[in-house]
């Protein structure tokens, strides 16, 4: 798992790639359940980053989450 790309990496299996797409998502969707990102993760095969990618997003202030209804809310500024 890599953070950046890097000239070793395949761009679009970094953690800033899958961030994109969760805000791709997001964006288009006020709330979005728990469930419903995780799935777009196993469907691109990329599990292993949806919680980074998550981490990442949440540590930039960009991503809410609310476990009373397991959704993920994009931050708007």
């Amino acid at each position: 798992m890599i953070i950046r790309p890097n000239k070793f990496a395949c761009p679009e299996k970094t953690v800033v790639s899958f961030a994109s797409l969760l805000l791709e998502v997001l964006r288009k969707e006020k709330a979005v359940k728990f469930d419903k990102l995780y799935k777009i993760a196993k469907e691109k095969k990329m599990e292993a980053l949806f919680m980074p990618a998550v981490d990442f997003l949440f540590l930039l202030g960009l991503l809410s989450y609310y476990p009373v209804n397991d959704v993920f809310v994009l931050e708007r500024r």
